[in-house]
């Protein structure tokens, strides 16, 4: 018997039988937001406000970039990120004319005088008519920008008002309207993983509880007693 290579395939044969049940575990839906099949986004360049009509429960996400003098008089390294950044504020306002306010920081991340900030990170204050906000953080080619969902049809328009340091206009200010898409998940995938786990536990425990071979030495005469 060679109790390791045993103890190793009775924790693979239980881990195939967690998987198999975790496999068997229901479905569930999850729920995205489709970006790219707005087919009129509004962008503005050098203003320094977007509007756009949206419905009732229409999501939307706004996108700001930066102008090349948001690289002057920024707040320095070390006082809240470790790179230097521009803190701005911006506001939504809803069809009643009542506003949401963010704080935006926008971080310096490359030490060339012309790359642009980003925007890294808000912080909400008062929210009138919007829901569901969140930040949407860059990935793939997705651009980071603040995603929420209107209570109300009628014009949204959003603004930058204030920036640290003083600077010109957005280089642009982008609103795209969003499609929610739900989509079924289930955990099926991992029946083969299941299965190929399970083979793997059955040679184990097969090669650790075989018994050994036993070699005996027959003594001749000539052997030293």
């Amino acid at each position: 018997m060679k109790p390791l290579w045993a103890a190793l395939g009775i924790i693979l044969l239980l881990s195939s039988v967690v998987i198999v049940v975790g496999a068997n575990v229901g479905t569930w839906e999850r729920s995205d937001i489709d970006w790219k099949s707005d087919p009129s986004p509004v962008e503005l360049s050098n203003s320094w406000n977007v509007s756009r009509v949206l419905n009732e429960s229409d999501w939307f996400k706004l996108e700001i970039s930066s102008s090349a003098d948001w690289n002057d008089n920024m707040e320095p390294a070390g006082s809240s990120y470790s790179v230097p950044y521009k803190p701005a504020f911006v506001n939504v306002t809803n069809p009643n004319g009542n506003e949401t306010e963010f704080l935006c920081d926008f971080l310096k991340f490359s030490d060339s005088e012309t790359a642009g900030l980003v925007l890294y990170n808000i912080t909400i204050d008062e929210v009138h008519g919007i829901d569901g906000i969140r930040f949407e953080l860059p990935y793939g080619n997705n651009t980071p920008g603040i995603v929420a969902r209107v209570l109300s049809s009628g014009n949204y328009t959003a603004r930058v008002w204030w920036l640290f340091g003083g600077g010109s206009a957005p280089f642009t200010m982008k609103l795209t309207k969003g499609v929610l898409v739900k989509t079924v998940v289930d955990n099926s995938g991992f029946y083969p993983v299941g299965f190929g786990v399970f083979c793997v536990s059955v040679v184990l425990l097969v090669y650790g509880f075989r018994k050994s071979k036993t070699v005996s030495r027959r003594k001749n005469k000539d052997d030293v007693r």
